[in-house]
């Protein structure tokens, strides 16, 4: 089994994306889009869903490649045959 590619190929950042559309088309009902501050508050959520999955990634991109650089540090060191 391969690691995503790309951040695009995550299903958190396809589902965060998903409510990011959902929640443009919502806002842009009549109903809703008479309450200006209801859409902005709205659309500013789904936009940090999408920044927050991403600022989680990154996290765990960083600590996977410390986990790794330690692992690799621990490993004696090869022997010239």
């Amino acid at each position: 089994m391969s690691g995503a590619r790309d951040f695009t190929e995550l299903i958190a950042w396809q589902r965060a994306d998903e409510l990011e559309k959902f929640a443009m088309e919502i806002i842009k009902r009549p109903v809703l889009a008479r309450d200006p501050k209801y859409c902005a508050q709205t659309a500013d959520a789904a936009a940090a869903a999408i920044g927050l999955r991403r600022y989680e990634l990154s996290q765990q991109a960083k600590a996977n490649a410390k986990r790794i650089e330690l692992q690799n540090n621990e490993r004696p060191p090869k022997r010239k045959s």
